[in-house]
Formats: structure tokens, sequence, C-alpha cells
């Protein structure tokens, strides 16, 4: 693999779902033009891409965002039917008087009721549903790549490096490795709408393990949803075959995701936040 060849593969992923401007795609596709490797790793991708689309289960919304989209419509549904009584009211009653007390019955329960409504859908959706949901997607699709056997990174570090020149994604400070957890194959990806890295490990046992890092000092982990494990507490779940342990470290959230229970979870996670040059 040439420099240009490495140069390239952080744009790949752009130029596959149509995200470059029109002169970085031609450029692109000068170089895959003369470039049978670079041709070779996006048909995988593109395969890849096809068979995620075909075999992952499809996600459905968090059933917070659910009852949150559903009591609203049901809010303004009662809302207008509430508006249509009182009209009908104040314009079938003739008496001055009764058509008077109707209609201010009419509206004191109409305004009781949005306000009761309206404090039960305060509620929010739980901010961790899409990063978990995306940990998880992006976990699914390293364990494709490792099926399909996708062309490793000749020089792992180096990838490290760049991605944290490139993207400002604290990747060097992560888990690197050992004779139980083998890093194997590093990768570009975005997750909550920017630029970060997914670390794929190999366990002892054959299990794929994958460490998701973006850059996303805003975002807050709450600390009353963390699982005590040492002295830290990550916020682990578990979806379906996949548990995930989630947490912030420095400016970063930080995503680990395996075929585990929450149990052997806590332990990998244990390993990899100790295991880091940021603890």
């Amino acid at each position: 693999m040439t420099d240009d060849c490495a140069d390239l593969r952080f744009r790949l992923m752009l130029f596959r779902r149509g995200e470059l401007d029109a002169a970085e795609a031609e450029a692109v596709r000068a170089h895959l033009a003369t470039c049978p490797d670079c041709t070779a790793e996006l048909a995988a991708e593109r395969e890849l891409d096809r068979r995620l689309v075909g075999e992952t289960p499809a996600w459905s919304a968090p059933p917070e965002l659910r009852g949150a989209v559903s009591e609203r419509l049901a809010r303004e549904g009662r809302a207008r039917r509430l508006r249509r009584w009182g009209r009908a009211v104040r314009g079938g009653v003739r008496r001055p008087l009764i058509a008077a007390a109707l209609g201010a019955a009419a509206m004191l329960l109409a305004v009781t009721s949005v306000n009761m409504l309206a404090a039960r859908g305060r509620q929010q959706p739980d901010p961790l549903a899409v990063p978990l949901a995306e940990a998880a997607s992006g976990y699914r699709r390293s364990v494709l790549e490792q099926q399909l056997g996708l062309p490793e990174p000749d020089d792992l570090s180096k990838v490290l490096k760049e991605l944290q020149q490139r993207l400002s994604v604290p990747t060097t400070t992560a888990f690197p490795g050992d004779a139980d957890l083998t890093l194997v194959h590093v990768d570009p990806t975005d997750a909550l709408g920017r630029p970060g890295a997914i670390l794929v490990y190999r366990s002892r046992e054959g299990h794929v393990v994958t460490l998701q890092i973006v850059r996303a000092p805003e975002f807050q982990v709450p600390r009353e949803r963390g699982t005590p494990v040492g002295r830290f507490r990550p916020v682990i779940t578990r979806q379906q075959d996949v548990s995930t342990a989630l947490w912030k470290q420095g400016n970063a959230l930080y995503a680990l995701s395996a075929p585990v229970d929450e149990s052997a979870m806590a332990g990998i996670y244990l390993k990899v936040r100790l295991g880091t040059s940021n603890p």
C-alpha cells in the first residue's frame, strides 16, 4: 500500500456515501482507475454495505422515543377534539349565560388537560439510546468485516496516529491490546454525527470486541445510570446478543461492545479502561 493509498483510506468512506465534493470525488476516481488494491477495497466495502442492509436486523426506535411521539400525537388530537367540542357548544346553545358558562368550562377543561399532558410529555427520550444503538451497529459491521476478510492496514499504529491528527480522535490513548485481547483492525467511522474511530480486537476465545471513540466534549453520561466497576461507573447495557459499556474519558465518548453478558463486559471494560494511557 502506497502513501497515496493510505491517504485515500480516509476518503473512501465519504466517496462511497456520496459526501465528497466534485473535485475530491474526481481525484478518488482517478486514483481508483490506476490502483487495483483500492478498487478491490471499495468493492469489498460496498459488498459489506449490501450485506448490512440485507442481513442485519432492523432497529426500531427506542421505546422512550416511541412513547414520547405517541404521547405528543395523542395530546394534539385531544386538544383538537376539545376545541371542536367547545365551538360546537358555544354555537349550539342559544341562551348567552349558559353558552358563556359552558364555553368557560370547556376552555378550563382544555387548558387543564393540555397542561397535564404537557407535564407528562416533558419526559425526554433516553439520551443514551442513540450512542448505544450506534455502538451496536458499529460492532455488527466490524463482525461482518472480519467474516469477509477485508484487508488489514499494514501499520496499525500509523493509522491510529493519522486518525488522531486528521480527525482529533484520541485513538493513541486507547487500549493497545494484549495477549487476551489483540488489536487486529482500525477504521474511521462516524457516530453522533461526527467523525470517529473504531478499534477492532480479537479475544482469546475468538470473539470480536470493538471500541468506538468519538470526540464529544458536550455529551454527558449520567453518573446515576452507571454500574460500579472498580473506581469507575460506566453505563453497561445489553441489546439482543451484544453488551456495550459507555463512558466519557476526557473530551471523548467511548463505547466498548462484545457478545458477552453484562458481568463479563464489566471485566473487559476494566481491562480496557486501565490499559489506556489516560485512565
